[in-house]
C-alpha cells in the first residue's frame, strides 16, 4: 500500500514537472527548466536544514540504538 502510494505520487510529480518545465522551456528559454528544478532543490534542502535545526527531524537510528542499549542493560540486570 505505501509503496503503491509512493509510486503514484512519484508519477504525478513527474507529470506535473514535465508540463510545468515544458511551459517554462517554451516561454523563457531552454535553461529555465533546469534553473527551476535547481531552485526547488535548494528550497527543499533549506527546509530540511531548518527543520533539522529546530529539532523536528531527528536521527531515529541513533535513538533506536540508545533504546536498544537501555533494554539490554535492563535485561542483564534481571
Amino acid at each position: 500500500m505505501i509503496f503503491s502510494c509512493g509510486t503514484a505520487f512519484g508519477s504525478l510529480g513527474i507529470l506535473v514537472f514535465s508540463v510545468g518545465d515544458g511551459i517554462l522551456f517554451d516561454r523563457y528559454g531552454r535553461y529555465m527548466p533546469f534553473m527551476a528544478v535547481g531552485a526547488l532543490d535548494f528550497l527543499f534542502a533549506l527546509l530540511a536544514i531548518i527543520l533539522a535545526c529546530c529539532g523536528v527531524v531527528k536521527n531515529d537510528i541513533k535513538l533506536r540504538q540508545i533504546e536498544r542499549e537501555a533494554q539490554q542493560r535492563v535485561a542483564q540486570g534481571l
